[in-house]
C-alpha cells in the first residue's frame, strides 16, 4: 500500500522546568504504592546492614534492591529523568534516531500491508499556571511557584525549529503538531479570549497550513499567530473543572467550548485518576470524570472531544469509566477516546477487544471509528523503556487486524484533527 500518515494523539515533551517539581513527584506516587512491602522490607534490609556491620557501602544498597525487586522501578524513573533533562530539540532527535535504529524499514514504518512514511506527534502541554501550589510547611514554598505556559511554548516551538533545521525534509521522520494546554481558571475572562484569538483566531484545521508554520518559529512569542497550535489540552487535576459550579468560571469555560465547537478546534482532556496532581484526590476525580464532561457534552454536542487514557481508574480494577465513555461516543459524533500509557503488552489490547465486543453492532461501528492510538510518552517510561517498545507491542499483537490498527493510528486520528 502507498505510504500513510501514522498518528500519536497523546504525548508530551517537556522538561524539569515546566511542571511545579512537588506536583511531578506525585506523579510517582501510584507506581511507588505498587511495591509498598517491597520497599518496606527493602529499608528493614538497609537498616539491618548498618546495625550489624556499621556500614553501608553502595554495593551494599544495590544488592538489598535487586533483591527486593525495586531496582527496575529505579531504572525507569532514571530513564525519565534523563529524556526531561534534555531539550526539546534532543528529545526529537533522539526519538528519530530510536525510530531509524529501531523500526524503520528503510524509511517507513510498516504494520504488516500498512506502510507509513512518517509519524506525526502532537505533545500535549499542560498549563500548571500560578494557583494551589503553595505549601506553607515548607520555608521556601510559600510563595506560589510560577509555571506560565508561554515558558512551555518558547521551549516548544524553539525545540521544533532546531530539529527541523538540522535534518532534510526527507530524513525527518516526525511531524511536530502542539497542542496549547490552557487552564481557563488560571485566568481573567479577557485573557482566555485573547489566547484563543491569538492562538486560533484563523485556526483552519488544515494540515498543510500547520507543517508550513512548524520549523518557521522566529523566537518572538509575540510574532505567533494561528495554525501553529492544532488543539488545545485541557488538565482536570491541576484544578480545571470542565462545568464550574461559580458562574464567572462556567463562563470562561463556555467560552473555551463555545469558540472550539464554531472551529472544530480538537480538545485532549486527562481522563485517568492518576497523574500529576495539585487539587486533592476527590475533586481530582470529580473533574477528570467522564461524567462531569457529559454536562459539557449537553450543552455543545458538537465539540470535538478526546478522552486520554480511555479513563484509567489506577487501582480500581474497573471500566466504568472506560464505558461511560463508550456511552458518550455513542451519543455525540465529534467525541473520541485515546489508549494512551495503556498498552504495555498484549493482555491490555485483548481486554480493549473484549471491551468494544460488549456493545451492539451500533456502538461496535461507532467505537471503531473513535478509538485513537497515544504513547503518553515521556510519562510512559515509568512503565515502558522506550517510545519504539511502546510502538512494537502495538505493531505485534494479534488482538487486533492490520486494518484495525490502521484505523485506530491513522484514519481516525486523521478524522479528530483535522474533519
Amino acid at each position: 500500500m502507498a505510504g500513510k500518515t501514522f498518528y500519536d494523539v497523546h504525548c508530551h515533551v517537556m522538561n524539569l522546568s515546566h511542571p511545579n517539581f512537588l506536583a511531578f513527584l506525585r506523579r510517582f506516587e501510584p507506581t511507588l504504592l505498587d511495591h509498598p512491602i517491597k520497599i518496606f522490607f527493602g529499608a528493614n534490609l538497609a537498616m539491618l546492614s548498618y546495625l550489624v556491620f556499621h556500614t553501608f557501602s553502595p554495593r551494599t544498597l544495590t544488592r538489598i534492591l535487586n533483591t527486593m525487586g525495586v531496582t527496575d522501578l529505579l531504572n525507569r524513573v532514571k530513564n525519565l529523568l534523563v529524556i526531561m533533562e534534555h531539550d526539546a530539540a534532543s528529545v526529537f532527535q533522539m526519538l528519530d534516531r530510536e525510530m531509524h535504529q529501531e523500526l524503520l524499514e528503510g524509511s517507513r514504518l510498516s504494520l504488516g500491508n500498512f506502510h507509513y512514511d512518517k509519524i506525526v506527534l502532537t505533545p500535549l502541554m499542560m498549563d500548571f499556571g500560578y494557583k494551589n501550589m503553595t505549601n506553607p510547611a515548607i520555608y521556601y514554598n510559600a510563595i506560589p511557584v510560577q509555571k506560565p505556559i508561554v515558558e512551555q511554548v518558547l521551549d516548544l516551538f524553539n525545540g521544533i525549529r532546531t530539529y527541523y533545521q538540522g535534518k532534510e525534509t526527507k530524513e525527518r521522520f516526525f511531524q511536530v503538531y502542539p497542542f496549547l494546554g490552557i487552564n481557563t481558571s488560571n485566568y481573567t475572562m479577557e485573557k482566555v479570549e485573547k489566547m484563543l484569538d491569538k492562538y486560533f483566531g484563523e485556526y483552519s484545521g488544515n494540515p498543510l497550513e500547520l507543517e508550513a508554520n512548524q520549523g518557521k518559529f522566529n523566537g518572538d512569542i509575540d510574532s505567533m499567530g494561528s495554525n501553529f497550535f492544532s488543539g488545545i489540552k485541557v488538565y482536570p487535576p491541576l484544578g480545571f473543572d470542565p462545568w464550574p459550579e461559580d458562574p464567572e468560571e462556567r463562563k470562561k469555560s463556555e467560552c473555551l467550548y463555545e469558540f472550539s465547537s464554531c472551529k472544530r478546534i480538537p480538545i485532549t482532556t486527562h481522563c485517568s485518576n492518576g497523574g500529576y496532581r495539585i487539587i486533592d484526590t476527590k475533586d481530582a476525580e470529580l473533574y477528570s470524570s467522564p461524567a462531569r464532561w457529559a454536562l459539557v457534552l449537553k450543552n455543545f454536542p458538537e465539540l470535538k472531544l478526546n478522552f486520554g487514557h480511555l479513563g484509567n481508574q489506577e487501582g480500581k480494577g474497573k471500566n466504568k469509566w472506560a464505558q461511560d465513555i463508550f456511552s458518550l461516543i455513542d451519543q455525540y459524533e465529534h467525541v473520541y477516546t485515546d489508549f494512551s500509557c495503556r498498552g504495555f503488552d498484549d493482555q491490555y489490547y485483548r481486554s480493549l477487544r473484549k471491551m468494544i465486543a460488549q456493545g451492539d453492532s451500533g456502538l461496535k461501528k461507532r467505537l471503531a471509528e473513535r478509538i485513537l492510538f497515544g504513547s503518553d510518552f515521556s510519562i510512559n517510561l515509568l512503565w515502558m523503556n522506550s517510545y519504539s517498545n511502546y510502538l512494537k507491542i502495538f505493531r505485534d499483537t494479534p488482538y487486533f487486524s492490520q486494518q484495525e490498527k490502521d484505523v485506530f493510528c491513522s484514519q481516525n486520528p486523521e478524522s479528530f484533527l483535522f474533519s
